[in-house]
């Protein structure tokens, strides 16, 4: 049997007009028998006009935007979105390839250059002492090879001076705002020389 506060509560029992309150914390379960109670009490009730306007919201028939299905939402949603879709599923698959924010017209599907090999992209990071550029993290703590990173985001340009070594996490945020990458880049560059 639990000790405590709680130990008292659950001796008694559910009886009505007992105040459980914030006593509960989470964690406590609650026996079933006394959400049974609890629904036969409160089946029927009413506590607030904010509740009882939810059984009353007018349904409109809406068709998904990705899928052309039809279901029912919320007049109120109409207001708030332009586009409704009928699960989370269509949600995703519609911010996919074309119809991403990042989108840059398929150039992450084009090869790269013969050059661009496992033995070239070693003597980059033999280059940058086996460092991230930004951090200065080292790859022994990245738990994975560093990323070699384009400066000029151009893959067939692989001339040294544009190459440098990123762990993930610096490369992951070199690809917003790349002008200011760029121009990060090659301010490190002209410090170096």
């Amino acid at each position: 049997m639990p000790s405590g506060v709680y130990a008292h509560h659950l001796q008694q029992g559910f009886q009505k007009g007992n105040s459980f309150g914030k006593r509960f914390e989470k964690g406590i379960v609650i026996p079933t028998e006394w959400r049974l109670k609890i629904s036969r009490a409160n089946k029927g009730k009413h506590y607030s006009v904010a509740t009882e306007f939810k059984g009353n919201r007018v349904k409109v028939e809406v068709k998904c935007y990705f899928c052309n299905k039809e279901f029912i939402r919320d007049e109120s949603l109409l207001k708030k979105r332009k586009k409704h879709f009928c699960s989370h599923s269509c949600y995703a698959k519609s911010m996919q390839g074309e119809n991403s924010s990042f989108w840059k017209g398929g150039i992450s599907f084009k090869p790269y250059p013969l050059g661009w090999t496992q033995t070239f992209k070693e003597q980059i990071r033999y280059r940058d002492g086996y460092k991230c550029q930004i951090c200065g993290c080292p790859e022994v703590e990245c738990k994975r090879k560093l990323d070699i990173h384009h400066i000029d985001y151009i893959k067939e340009n692989l001339a040294f001076k544009n190459l440098i070594s990123l762990c993930r996490y610096c490369h992951t945020k070199t690809n917003n705002n790349r002008n200011h990458w760029k121009v990060y880049f090659q301010n490190k560059r002209r410090v170096v020389k």
